[in-house]
């Protein structure tokens, strides 16, 4: 017993096989395409968040420094009006009135 395909018949089959292989290439590549995009989304994510944290510390040590920065200016400020009334009560010393008196 023969079997008579039609050519038309197997041009058919032909197409659909083609058809078939063609939308099953383009899924993958569609995939590993949202794959990729995906992968650097979060990377990208990950990236901004690294960046954050690193600002947010330089922010603090920052904050800390001008802290220091304002306690050691006051610090200054004392050893200076320190020395000022040191100098003012050698001044008013009556020793160095009569030295300078001479």
């Amino acid at each position: 017993m023969t079997v008579l395909v039609s050519q038309h018949s197997v041009r058919a089959i032909q197409n659909g096989a083609n058809a078939l292989a063609e939308g099953f290439l383009f899924s993958v590549a569609a995939s590993l395409i949202l794959a990729e995009t995906y992968r650097s989304s979060r990377s990208n994510t990950k990236r901004r968040e690294d960046v954050d944290d690193r600002i947010e510390d330089l922010e603090e040590r920052l904050t800390k420094a001008h802290a220091i920065i304002r306690r050691l200016e006051e610090k200054v400020q004392n050893v200076e009006e320190q020395e000022d009334i040191e100098s003012a009560k050698f001044v008013s010393h009556p020793v160095y009135r009569v030295i300078e008196n001479t």
